[in-house]
């Protein structure tokens, strides 16, 4: 895929806020494959028969980014830290219907456990819901942070990508973010 440059992701995805049905082909072109790979890793951990499907969940991230009309994209930092959000939400809300089918609301009689610190997934709920209560706890105190968990977790990217192409930071400036996150998730979910 073609490496497009500041000024023209920038032209994109303004294009696509203002409405423009070529801009948003183009930029559903430019990200559908990102989307696709983040969808489909997150989903390959899923049991079989699992409801979601990496189509589907591909196009409502894209549909929610650009109904997101009062949002005037400035960058890719911003939008890849919004898509990251956007497929979170995704994910959680799944969680939540799929918690809501069960007797009792979801509730399984356990919390996220250190020893079960498996990362959470659609076919976990419980754990995904948690963990989406403790980064919004995150976003509130490190919002940095909690940016760079996202891309990272719910956005695929490595600590290099995240640096390079999305944060224009360094390495060590997104390792020290991603250090914090993690630390203050597990002292979050796990702490008794």
């Amino acid at each position: 895929m073609k490496q497009h440059t500041d000024r023209e992701i920038t032209a994109m995805l303004q294009s696509a806020a203002n409405g423009d049905p070529a801009g948003n082909d183009t930029l559903f072109r430019w990200v559908e494959d990102r989307l696709r790979r983040i969808a489909e890793a997150k989903l390959r951990r899923e049991s079989p028969g699992h409801s979601l499907q990496a189509t589907i969940l591909v196009d409502d991230a894209f549909c929610k980014l650009i109904a997101t009309s009062d949002l005037h994209w400035e960058g890719r930092e911003q939008f890849f830290a919004f898509a990251a959000r956007v497929m979170r939400q995704l994910l959680v809300n799944h969680a939540h219907r799929k918690m809501a089918v069960k007797r009792g609301g979801g509730e399984n009689g356990h919390s996220v456990r250190a020893e079960n610190a498996s990362a959470p997934s659609a076919s976990d709920p419980a754990k995904l819901v948690e963990l989406n209560d403790a980064l919004e706890s995150l976003r509130n105190e490190h919002p940095e942070a909690a940016t760079v968990f996202e891309l990272n977790y719910f956005g695929g990217w490595t600590i290099e990508q995240i640096a390079e192409q999305v944060l224009d930071v360094s390495a060590s400036t997104v390792k020290r973010r991603l250090k914090l996150a993690r630390g203050f998730l597990v002292e979050t979910l796990y702490d008794d």
